[in-house]
């Protein structure tokens, strides 16, 4: 067995530095701010991490910027930074990904000296020395464009006698359909060559592939960009001990969380009991959003089931007075709770029951039949998605690739309640033309 100094490292990934938030930023401009500067303040705390724990290094899998044109205050935020790491000793190895290829357009800004961009077009390697003893070797391969279909794991061969290997690589393993299949590969081909970890990137959620022997890992990214991303995001502190295995432990490092919270009524609550219930489910979001003892913010919302007192809430103007209560008093704290949407579950009882042989009957069963049957919502979905892959737009294209998210965190009864604010839109222009 060999014998090595113990040492820890950090890994981290999919930075998407300057995202823009612009879906949610143009509501609030006191929002607007605190978003951001929201991944930007979570590569702060990467830096702070590293020199706290004498890191002997770091590692960014990819995506360090979240447009390829890498903006000058994005990559100006991202070098001091690394200049900081600098300064503490810690050196800085990191490949290009999908979002930030080689082949971007960037301003022209000196890289600091203790960061290692891997080339792109084959795997280089580069030694982490300690005491001039070489204490670990980091492969690694960039993006030379946007989209990579080959599989870059296969290039990926130990050579050296160094005591620790780490293979960096931005990568889709397995093919999870929630992102691009980029340099796609699968487990079995990380785990043929003797590497002792695979610090990975691409993947915008921690999951460890396997533990040891090689470690494979993805961090997720620090930072969580929408619903889709909800939850804790941070970065990886891995430990390496004196038989040269590492022990990666997860540390969060965002500023702002994206959180869900469900809100069940009894029976016979009212109004004043929903309002409660409201309040409550704010303040227990805030706990939830600094359980770590952190400082950050919390963009949230609410699925609220109960019966008449939550039908109320179906009406836009009815709930738009609500959030506004709700988001009172929140732009002055740094741990504010940002209640973004209420999503109103109506218990079927408590609905009003239409003509089942006339025109609003029919929709309602068809609403319910395709809410039963998986593979008429496969075909609804489908459908949907065919007529936005028709538009052009950005915005739409991105609405089209999160579509299946967000319908996974719709209440049960989405469909159902969506037919009947159908029906009564139709019968409120219905009323205006008469």
């Amino acid at each position: 067995m060999k014998r090595m100094e113990p040492f820890c490292f950090v890994h981290a990934a999919d930075l998407h530095l300057g995202t823009p938030f612009r879906w949610l930023a143009l509501r609030q401009p006191w929002l607007m701010e605190r978003l951001q500067q929201a991944t930007y303040r979570a590569w702060e705390r990467i830096v702070d991490l590293a020199i706290a724990h004498q890191a002997a290094f770091v590692t960014l899998g990819g995506d360090l910027f979240d447009t390829a044109d890498r903006n000058l205050i994005a990559q100006q935020r991202f070098y001091d930074g690394v200049h900081r790491l600098g300064e503490a000793g810690i050196p800085v190895f990191a490949v290009a990904g999908n979002h930030d290829p080689l082949d971007a357009q960037r301003p022209r800004l000196k890289p600091p000296e203790n960061l290692t961009i891997f080339p792109s077009g084959h795997v280089a390697s580069f030694p982490v020395l300690l005491d001039q003893r070489e204490l670990a070797q980091i492969y690694g391969i960039s993006y030379p464009s946007r989209f990579v279909a080959d599989n870059y794991a296969s290039r990926f061969h130990r050579q050296d006698s160094a005591p620790f290997a780490v293979a960096l690589l931005h990568t889709n393993v397995g093919g999870d359909p929630a992102h691009e299949n980029d340099a796609p590969c699968r487990l079995d081909d990380l785990l043929r060559e003797p590497f002792d970890c695979w610090a990975l990137g691409h993947i915008h959620a921690h999951r460890t592939l396997h533990e040891a022997a090689p470690l494979v890992c993805y961090p997720g990214n620090p930072q969580g960009r929408d619903f889709g991303e909800s939850g804790d995001r941070g970065c990886l502190l891995i430990r390496v001990d004196e038989a040269g295995i590492p022990h990666p432990s997860f540390v969060a490092v965002d500023d702002v969380r994206f959180l869900q919270e469900r809100i069940t009524l009894p029976g016979q609550a009212d109004e004043t009991s929903l309002n409660e219930a409201l309040l409550a489910a704010k303040q227990a979001l805030r706990r939830q959003a600094g359980v770590d003892r952190r400082t950050r913010g919390c963009v949230a919302r609410l699925t609220v089931e109960g019966g008449a007192e939550v039908a109320a809430l179906q009406d836009e103007a009815v709930q738009a007075e609500v959030l506004q209560w709700l988001r009172d008093g929140e732009a002055e704290r740094p741990d504010f709770v940002y209640i973004e949407q209420i999503l109103p579950n109506v218990r079927p009882e408590a609905l009003a029951t239409p003509d089942p042989h006339g025109f609003s009957g029919a929709l309602l069963q068809m609403a319910e039949a395709i809410a039963a049957d998986p593979e008429a919502r496969t075909a609804l979905l489908e459908a949907i998605t065919a007529e936005l892959t028709a538009t052009r737009s950005a915005h739409v294209r991105l609405l089209r690739e999160r579509l299946p998210e967000v319908i996974a965190t719709l209440p049960p009864t989405w469909l159902q309640q969506s037919a009947r604010r159908a029906l009564r839109r139709l019968l409120e222009e219905d009323d205006a033309d008469r």
